[in-house]
């Protein structure tokens, strides 16, 4: 299995300088000012939680790059976990409201897109173009 990792596609090196890096982070650029805290709980085997994991793999680095007030805790579920448990991420606003947003069978994108939702501020990069000759940036 290969590690999953922000700024990793498949036939492309991994980017090296600076530069390249702060191209790459500028392209998925998420902006969330008035969030505190994100609380991932999920299960590491379980259907329907691939999202949550591509999420903390790929949308996760940038939200920390570009949010340096954000805090994020994870909370991982083995092979053990009750067939009815339902993946959820805990968002913490400013105002020290918590809002769950349940996250079974989403993409990632589908759940950066409710947690952008929660915050009137927020400033979300548009996805590349599958033509973009700098998609994999």
């Amino acid at each position: 299995m290969s590690l999953r990792r922000f700024g990793k596609v498949v036939g492309f090196p991994l980017p090296k300088t600076e530069q390249e890096w702060a191209l790459l982070y500028a392209r998925h650029k998420i902006v969330l000012p008035n969030v505190t805290a994100l609380k991932l709980e999920h299960s590491t085997k379980m259907k329907g939680n691939t999202g949550a994991r591509h999420f903390k793999s790929y949308k996760l680095p940038p939200i920390t790059h570009w949010n340096k007030q954000i805090t994020f805790s994870e909370v991982k579920h083995g092979k053990d976990t009750p067939f009815t448990f339902m993946p959820s991420l805990i968002v913490t606003l400013k105002s020290g409201e918590e809002k769950s947003i349940l996250i079974k069978d989403k993409k990632s994108h589908e759940i950066l897109r409710e947690v952008a939702a929660l915050d009137p501020l927020a400033e979300v990069a548009p996805r590349p173009l599958q033509g973009d000759p700098f998609c994999h940036l």
